[in-house]
């Protein structure tokens, strides 16, 4: 499996400018009703600066933020700490990550899954059984929400 900053945007080298490019909050009010339905711990991958994460941390989910590029981690970071805000923050490749906990809801928000480039690798089957156990797996971007597992 290629790192992804092969196959993709290294966002380590645009990371500042990402929150100018991505601005879009139209999604962000289904995800904080999704995680309040599903009542647990939350996973979003491709977490990125915190563009979904920041509203459903501050609207009380327990989250945790998974991210390939350290560099959005670390804006992440900077922003949470400056609202006074908690999340468990996870540098992993979404393609291959144990964190060795189930989580009632996982996600990957807005156009995120297009920049797993492969066909086999945004497949994805397994995230929802290794890593969500009975709980919901959404993709969102392609059009495409798995059902309920």
């Amino acid at each position: 499996m290629k790192p992804l900053t092969e196959k993709s945007i290294n966002y380590d080298q645009i990371a500042e400018l990402y929150d100018l490019h991505v601005r879009d909050d139209f999604d962000v009010t289904f995800y904080i009703q999704e995680a309040n339905q599903a009542s647990g711990a939350v996973l979003e991958l491709m977490a990125g600066t915190g563009r979904v994460s920041l509203p459903l941390v501050a609207a009380g989910v327990k989250l945790t933020c998974l991210d390939y590029s350290q560099s959005l981690l670390s804006i992440l970071s900077n922003k949470l700490r400056a609202k006074g805000l908690k999340a468990n923050i996870c540098h992993e490749d979404v393609r291959d990550f144990d964190l060795g906990k189930v989580y009632q809801l996982i996600f990957i928000a807005f156009n995120a899954f297009s920049e797993i480039c492969d066909v086999e690798d945004q497949r994805g089957d397994e995230i929802p059984r290794d890593r969500g156990g009975t709980g919901l797996f959404r993709r969102d971007g392609q059009g495409q929400f798995s059902p309920r597992l």
